[in-house]
């Protein structure tokens, strides 16, 4: 349930959204929000310490694969979650076609690569087609490294031979250095055990 002083917090974040939404331009926090009531993503939603990891995942990431915002503003809007949000972590794929346009809302972000959580994906596409995606991944953000790399979810992992392909290409990624921890995402209990 969200209480009052909760929805108080949030709904400067809202009527942001709602304004870029609506094409009215990019207005700044400030204007919703006063100093004594300000606080950042970053303290009001703490990270999860991820097992076996130096890494802590944050529990809320601006998701770029949405119908609510164009391509053209996905750069700004990731620029505008970093800095005028405090925000710190940012989830993207290699399906949602956005991955160049949040590489440079990042690297215009006054935040440096290491304070930025970055997720992305790829399907489960079977081992080579999987690996291309992950290079194109970094190729498009035009980054070195991605914090998470997950197998998008569970449609067409037609067989565990596809599934076991794609969790190779994750296996390699880690091991290469070019994600620092690897899993899936939208996946049940029994998908890793069907044929």
């Amino acid at each position: 349930m969200i209480s009052k002083m909760h929805l108080i917090k949030i709904a400067p974040l809202l009527s942001a959204m709602f304004v870029v939404v609506s094409g009215k331009g990019f207005p700044e926090i400030s204007e919703f929000v006063v100093d004594e009531d300000r606080l950042s993503v970053r303290e009001r939603n703490p990270c999860v310490p991820l097992k076996g990891s130096p890494l802590c995942m944050p529990k809320v990431n601006f998701g770029t694969g949405s119908s609510t915002h164009s391509l053209s503003n996905v750069s700004k809007l990731t620029s505008i979650w970093l800095d005028e949000v405090d925000g710190f972590g940012v989830d993207t794929a290699f399906n949602y076609f956005d991955e160049k346009q949040v590489g440079k809302g990042i690297a215009n972000s006054a935040k440096s690569r290491e304070e930025v959580f970055l997720t992305t994906k790829v399907g489960c596409d079977g081992y080579e087609s999987s690996s291309e995606q992950a290079l194109d991944n970094r190729k498009q953000l035009n980054l070195e490294y991605v914090d998470l790399l997950l197998i998008h979810n569970r449609h067409n992992c037609s067989g565990i031979d596809r599934l076991n392909g794609t969790w190779g290409t994750l296996v390699d990624e880690y091991k290469a250095k070019h994600a620092r921890t690897v899993g899936v995402s939208n996946f049940n209990y029994t998908d890793f055990f069907r044929s």
